[in-house]
């Protein structure tokens, strides 16, 4: 959705929001000029029970996205929110997890594989939060985020 990396002029940025009365994304075929148009005019709401950010009464701040950071995923650079601890903290409540924010879980995970088998029976250890650690200060010399301030 254009709108939650973009935003409008102001201060925030949106999933979900009605102009005149109807849906307005990138699928709706209404102009850009239409929308500003509408926004400018007092004719615009952002829907604040609906969505990924409807914690934060479907807003987020700009500045916790833009300008866009430089992260890592399966070794190659991908675009992500500039303050990842705050976009995560905005969008909680929409089935987030702690596998969504790069700490190990037995989710998703082949239930017979002895490593999973481990990780379900005895959590992380020492020996697993070194190499977390070690691997967050690795990707933030490279100059990514990642975990390490946190």
């Amino acid at each position: 959705v254009s709108s939650y990396i973009l935003g409008d002029l102001g201060p925030d940025v949106f999933v979900h929001r009605v102009c005149d009365g109807r849906s307005v994304d990138d699928s709706t075929g209404t102009s850009p000029e239409a929308v500003a148009a509408a926004a400018a005019a007092g004719r615009c709401e952002v829907l604040g029970d609906v969505g990924p950010l409807r914690h934060g009464g479907g807003r987020l701040r700009k500045a916790a996205i833009r300008p866009l950071a430089r992260c890592r995923a399966e070794g190659i650079e991908v675009p992500c929110p500039n303050r990842p601890l705050e976009t995560i903290q905005a969008m909680v409540h929409s089935g987030l997890d702690a596998a969504c924010i790069a700490l190990p879980t037995t989710k998703g995970r082949e239930a017979d594989d002895v490593w999973t088998l481990r990780l379900a029976e005895s959590g992380l250890v020492p020996e697993d939060v070194r190499i977390l650690r070690e691997r967050s200060s690795r990707l933030q010399a490279m100059g990514f985020l990642s975990m390490a301030p946190y």
